[in-house]
Parts: C-alpha cells; structure tokens; sequence
C-alpha cells in the first residue's frame, strides 16, 4: 500500500535522536505525503521531527493539529468536546500558553527542553558525610555547566538533597546521577531539575573491541585514497557510538579517543594494501558514568 496509518519510521527517529538527520529527513520527505494521521500520536510525532529538521512551518501546522485534537473535537475519540463552557475556556487559555512556548522553541530560545538530561556523573563515595560532600562538590560543577549552557545554577531541594545522599549511601559501589529538565526552561537563572541516582555499572572491561569493519587498501600500483579512508573511519565510529549506546553508556558520555589521531591512522593505513581489518577498542574499563576512553586499531 501507499498509505500509512501512523509514523511508525518517524516515531523511532523521535526515540533515537542519533539516526543521522539526512536519513532522518530522506525518510520524512517519502512518509510525510503518504500518513494517513490514523493515530492521535501522528500529528505529534510529525511536529518533533520537523522541528529537528528545521522544517519550521510544517512543524508549527503539525504542533497545531496537535494541540487542538481535543478542543475542536478533530478526533473520533472526543465526545462533546465543546459543550463545557469552562472547559473550553481552560482549554483556550491552556492552547495559548503552549502556542507561545511552541513560538520560543521553535525560534531557539529554548535553553533546556523537557526530559532533557541536564548533568549526569558518578558519585564515588559510600559513607553519608563523604557522599554529601562529593555530591555538593557534583553540583557545583553542574552549576558551571549549565551556565556555559545560557542558564543559571542547578538548583536542589533539600528533599532532593537528602534523597540522593541517602540512596548513594546504601549502593556498594559507585553511582550515576542525572540531572532531568521536568519541563521547557528558557535562559533560567536557577534551574530546575529531578534527580536519578543509578547503579554505576560496568560496561565493558578494557581491551574490548567495540566494533570493527572490513576496508580494502588496494594494491601498491592502486591504494585506496585518503577520502576512501576517512569515510570508513567515520562510519566505523559512528558504529561504535550506536554499540556504546545500546550497551547502557550515560546519553551524556560519547567515546573518548586516545592515541593515534584519524590522520595518523589514515597514514598507517596507507602503508598496507590488500584487505584489513579495523576498529575500535577499549583502552580503560568503561563504567555506565563513563569516560569512555577508546582507540582505533588495526585487527589484521
């Protein structure tokens, strides 16, 4: 068929913003004629990845549909949608609030986006004194991070406080913390968060090889160019920042990469031919926090 009912495609690219946005927007072009918006997340979905992509316009017609599905009553599953007064009332006052905070994301003003995560990092102590002190001292670099960011200091109840402490001092072991956005923060000058303190698991051990893949050199009379190389360097580390990823790394921590420089690994490669293969392994143990600190090497 030529039609579909809901964005199944464009819903995994609104789950996994680490799809690149050319595959991203080929695939909006192709499926954004053929929706039939038979789901009332459709519209939704539709106006978030138009939004990545920049296509302003169509975002703000898809944010519209959305956020009037029930006060015009445009879906099946509203009944009555009108006949309340005061309903329709709320509802209009409510529309226009989110119109105008649509206007500032969608202009960029936009410093921290809801759900988004602000800070995260490990908390290494066990003891409650050590770990009120540590997890001050995490705040504080939080504070100097956001403020690079256009906002203003992280900002923690004591409830919050008090919490933390209490749960990191009950892991054995260390523990990951995150800062959350709970809603739309425009250039705050103190800003909001929730807390989430995680196991700081291992993810991998040191010496593991991420990812690998097959390059041809070519010969001594036609070696493969210096862009041949580059490319498959490049896809070789995007496949190892989708493996890290997926393995549970924090969504703040990228691969870290120590000893030879691409360029100097391009060099080394121009001095073999025939097939190899690379890749990308391990230097330190990896923990869930991170740092992911990695090489590319040659496997054969």
């Amino acid at each position: 068929t030529q039609v579909s009912k809901q964005p199944a495609v464009l819903q995994l690219f609104h789950l996994d913003h680490t799809v690149p946005l050319e595959i991203q927007g080929a695939n909006y072009a192709y499926y954004e004629p053929r929706c039939a918006h038979g789901s009332s997340l459709s519209h939704s979905v539709h106006a978030l990845v138009a939004t990545r992509l920049g296509l302003h316009d169509e975002a703000y017609r898809y944010f519209w549909q959305t956020a009037t599905i029930d006060l015009l009553s445009t879906s099946k599953a509203v009944v009555g949608g009108t006949e309340n007064t005061d309903r329709l009332e709320e509802e209009s006052r409510r529309l226009s609030e989110v119109q105008q905070e649509f206007s500032r994301v969608a202009s960029g003003e936009i410093t921290f986006e809801r759900d988004q995560v602000i800070y995260s990092g490990a908390i290494y102590a066990n003891d409650p004194a050590a770990v009120r002190e540590e997890l001050a001292e995490f705040v504080r670099r939080a504070s100097a991070a956001t403020a690079r960011q256009g906002g203003g200091e992280v900002v923690l109840t004591a409830a919050q406080f008090n919490s933390l402490v209490e749960v990191i001092s009950e892991t054995e072991g260390s523990d990951l913390v995150r800062l959350i956005s709970p809603r739309n923060q425009f250039s705050p000058t103190q800003v909001e968060v929730v807390v989430e303190a995680l196991e700081n698991t291992r993810v991998f051990e040191r010496g593991r090889l991420l990812v690998s893949r097959n390059v041809h050199l070519g010969s001594p009379e036609l070696p493969a160019s210096q862009d041949e190389l580059r490319t498959a360097i490049s896809q070789l580390k995007a496949d190892a920042l989708r493996m890290v990823r997926r393995s549970g790394l924090d969504e703040l921590q990228v691969p870290e990469y120590v000893g030879a420089s691409d360029e100097s690994f391009t060099n080394q490669l121009l001095r073999l031919s025939g097939p190899v293969v690379i890749g990308v392994a391990t230097v330190e143990p990896v923990d869930r926090a991170g740092p992911a600190l990695v090489e590319l090497v040659i496997v054969y």
